[in-house]
């Protein structure tokens, strides 16, 4: 399949890593087959924020995520970062963003 435009793979990332995790779970209850490229983990990244928005960065602090990649039976690749220690989260999210780069997603 061609490749997704980056920026509505962009956008889709996002809106997964912010849905309500029993929301996902819900909708998407049982997985296709898939194998872990990266099993979720739990890790921490550095926040930066602006002074007045617009000012030169500092760094605010760590916050708690989670990361996974997986790969579809097809061959593509998903990936998933969430904020937090919830790793069925981060799984169902990659798995999503596989199918969203397949014809699944039409």
């Amino acid at each position: 399949m061609a490749e997704a435009d980056p920026t509505a793979r962009k956008d889709w990332i996002s809106t997964l890593a912010k849905a309500p995790p029993a929301d996902l779970a819900r909708l998407i209850a049982e997985l296709p087959a898939h194998d872990l490229l990266r099993p979720a983990e739990v890790g921490a990244v550095m926040v930066q924020g602006r002074v007045g928005g617009t000012g030169a960065p500092f760094n605010l602090g760590e916050m708690t995520v989670t990361r996974c990649s997986v790969q579809l039976r097809g061959g593509t690749v998903g990936h998933a970062w969430v904020q937090g220690r919830d790793k069925d989260h981060a799984r169902r999210a990659a798995v999503v963003d596989a199918l969203m780069q397949t014809s699944a997603a039409l």
